[in-house]
Order: structure tokens, then sequence, then C-alpha cells
């Protein structure tokens, strides 16, 4: 702040806001607000920029949605102003870098809110808190779909912002490490499949069956999943939405009670 020192409050949270403007000459002259703690250590600060926005000279707090400025805003001529206000509250935002990847995926989180004093962070949408940085990294050790959310808190409010859906992490698999499967056991058909794709399998007695389906890159497109699979034959349906997914060459990675294999099979539209 190089001009103009304009007026100052004391927020509910105990803190300051201080409003003036910077030194410039040009037609975007800047408003700025800047909050601060009472011991002088910097929090954040906002510019408000417009057509010869001359300075911020009054600031009052309003408990709905934070504060309002005043600013002078020079028009034309040197003794041409006008008054003009804005209305300015905490925002909640974030963003991830990278928003998907293979396990273990580390995820940069970058809070973009405006006006917060303090972040809450719940990266799997579990309801859980899991960090109060403002910028924190966390690391996703399984495959899974999360739907992180940031709480923020400023002017004595809060407000969240979820996005669901947003991280994608994949499973990995190393077929090489798994022995293939004996058509004694389990097999898919038909192989190549174009329409329709299962597992068909006989059980001796009741087992937990599950598998998981991954495309040539190792991302886990498909699964099952059943605690206890009756006795007998069964065949069970690959790919669960339709139509199936892009030709390719899939992998099947099978678990029957103790027994794990891993199949292929080619998808051909």
């Amino acid at each position: 702040w190089h001009e103009y020192f304009r007026d100052i409050v004391l927020t509910g949270d105990g803190n300051c806001i201080a409003i003036g403007s910077t030194e410039s000459f040009s037609p975007t002259r800047d408003a700025w607000i800047i909050k601060f703690a009472v011991d002088g250590t910097f929090l954040w600060d906002h510019q408000i920029s417009g057509i010869y926005i001359n300075s911020a000279v009054a600031i009052c707090l309003s408990p709905d949605i934070g504060f309002v400025i005043g600013c002078n805003a020079k028009i034309s001529a040197p003794a041409d102003y006008q008054v003009r206000f804005y209305r300015f509250g905490i925002e909640c935002d974030f963003d991830v870098t990278p928003p998907s990847g293979n396990e273990p995926l580390t995820v940069q989180f970058q809070d973009k809110s405006i006006g917060a004093d303090s972040w809450a962070w719940d990266f799997d949408g579990d309801g859980t808190i899991d960090n109060t940085l403002q910028n924190p990294l966390h690391i996703f050790p399984t495959d899974g779909i999360f739907s992180p959310s940031l709480t923020i808190t400023g002017f004595g409010r809060s407000l969240t912002d979820t996005k669901p859906d947003f991280i994608h992490v994949y499973d990995i698999v190393s077929i090489e490490d798994n022995k293939e499967i004996t058509e004694s056991t389990f097999w898919s058909i038909p192989n190549p499949a174009s329409i329709d794709a299962r597992v068909q399998l006989s059980l001796p007695q009741p087992v937990p069956v599950s598998f998981s389906v991954y495309d040539i890159k190792g991302r886990k497109v498909s699964s099952y999943n059943n605690p206890s699979l009756s006795t007998g034959f069964h065949r069970i349906r690959i790919f669960p939405s339709k139509p199936l997914p892009a030709s390719g060459l899939y992998f099947i990675k099978i678990k029957a009670g103790s027994f794990t294999a891993t199949s292929k099979i080619i998808v051909v539209k």
C-alpha cells in the first residue's frame, strides 16, 4: 500500500480488515482490502479493480455476506467522481492436481477460496475431517472414486464446497504375477465378445466370489462381489452396464474362496 489508508474494522473473529489504494495513476487505479491479525500477521488480501477506481474509502460489516465497501471512482475530469459500493463475502472453491491416476495417487489440494480464515478438508467424502491446512497434500493408497469437500469459515460464517466423483484412482494389476486360469475352474463366454460377456463357474460349496476387470492400461472398468455365492453352476455378467466397453483386450482377476487367478477376454465391437 503506497498511497492511502482509509478505514479499518474489527471482525467478529478478532482480526482486522483495512482498506485503501495503491499508488497508481493509470486508468485502472486499484482499491485494496487486506485482512490481518491484531499482532500484524498478514492473512489475505483482495483487489477491487475497475475503470478509474481511485480508492476504497469506507467499510462496514454486513452479517449476511461479509462486508460492504464504498469507493471513489474517477469518471472523466479530475473533479468528476461518483461513489460505488461493493458487496464482498467469503467464497468457497478448490481444485486438485492431478484429478486421476494409478494407486497410490498423490494429490495436491489447492484452496481457491476468498475470505477464509480456516479450512477443513474431507479428502474422500466419508464425512471425516482429514486435514486443516490451506493447501494440503494427500495420498490415496487404494483405488476408488472420491468426492472431496472443503469447508471454510470467515466472518462468522461457514461454507462448504463438495465436488462429486472428482478424484479417480485406478487399481493396477500385474498380470504376469498371476497364474493363468484353467477352463476346469471357470471361463469367459463368448470370447471374443461383441454383445454380452459372462463368467461361468461351478462351485462345490458356498464361497465368497469376487472379480475385477481391467483394461490394457491396468485401469479397473468393472467389478463383482458376492460374500457367499451358492453351490452349483453360475453365469455372471462381466460388464453389468451396456453397451460393452471399447474394443480391446481385458483381464479378469477372480477370487473364489482362497483361490485367485487371471483370465483374458477380447471385446470386438
